[in-house]
This record gives C-alpha cells, structure tokens and sequence, in this order.
C-alpha cells in the first residue's frame, strides 16, 4: 500500500507559496495570493462536503486540482488582476468527469512539447519507484512499455512517454485516479 502523506487531507494539490533557495528569508505572500490559498481551502471543504466525500479524496482527485485553480482565478479577479487565467469550466470542481476531461485535454496540448516528454517520463519513473501504482504498471505492462520506463533510459522513457500519451489504456487509467480512485 502506498505511504498516505496528509491523510486529512489538509494541503492544497497546488499552492501558491513564497520560496527561497536558503541565502535569503523568502519574501512573503502578497494579500492576493493568501487570499487564493485561504478561497481554495474553503472551496476544498464545500465542495467535498458537496459531493459527500472525505476533503482528503478530494482534494487528490482532479476536481481538487480544479477546484483550488478556480479559487486562484477568483481571487485573482477580485484583485482586479488582468492576464492569465486557468481556462477551465467551473463543473470540473465538481464533476469527475469534467475534470478528467480538462486534465485529458491540458496534457495532450502540454505533451505536444518537446521538453514535456522528458518530465512526463521522469513522473512515471517515479511514481512507479515510489508507490508501485498497480494499475499504473499494468497499463504499462499490457503496452509493452512497462520497461522504458524501469530500465531509466531517458530517451527510451520519452519516446514511450508520447507512445502512452496517445492511448485509450492510458487515458482511462488517468480518468480513473482523476476520479480519486485508489490505484494501489
């Protein structure tokens, strides 16, 4: 079984934070962005207790993600910043289904990057290495890809990276833990 980090369910699947490399006190957070933090922690809390289930599934699923990017758009816009946005429908906080969809539909324009291949290969590694993903590794398997990822060859893993990418099997395992399901 794989480790459970933050079993309540308590961090966001994306923050905004301040950094710092170690050399210098990191500059903190300015009104806007706590602001987004806090709105994508309160609409972590309703919209789980909405879809009657725990804030931790949630907020590892992919209506988490969603969610917590459109309470960044909110505050954002509240602060009457203009610019860039996340371009997704306000379902998806809400919908497995339309969240998978918006997830499906961002990596397939993401992949279309040369450089993403070498990031998304490194993910599997790792999240092979690491949690042992069952399903995961019977995708895999069924491709006969499940090597080009194990044996770290970068340029093998890259190449079988887009090969994954274009399949249904892949994509119906990515809807699949979009939907929270757990895949160990």
């Amino acid at each position: 079984m794989a480790k459970m980090n933050d079993p309540d369910g308590t961090r966001l699947p994306i923050k905004l934070d301040s950094t710092s490399n170690g050399e210098f006190s990191p500059i903190p957070l300015d009104g806007a962005n706590r602001r987004a933090n806090e709105l994508a922690q309160r609409a972590a809390s309703e919209n789980a207790r909405r879809l009657g289930i725990g804030r931790r599934a949630f907020m590892v699923s992919a209506m988490g993600a969603a969610s917590t990017l459109l309470a960044f758009n909110a505050a954002n816009a509240a602060a009457g910043r203009t610019g860039g946005s996340f371009i997704l429908d306000s379902s998806a906080a809400l919908d497995a289904d339309a969240a998978a969809a918006v997830l499906r539909k961002s990596l397939s324009a993401w992949l279309s990057r040369e450089e993403a291949s070498a990031q998304v290969a490194g993910w599997i590694g790792g999240l092979l290495d690491a949690y042992g993903d069952l399903d995961l590794r019977r995708v895999l398997e069924d491709l006969d890809l499940l090597e080009s990822f194990t044996e770290h060859s970068t340029e093998l893993a890259q190449q079988a990276a887009l090969r994954l990418f274009e399949t249904d099997a892949f994509g119906d395992w990515l809807e699949g833990v979009a939907k929270g399901r757990d895949s160990s």
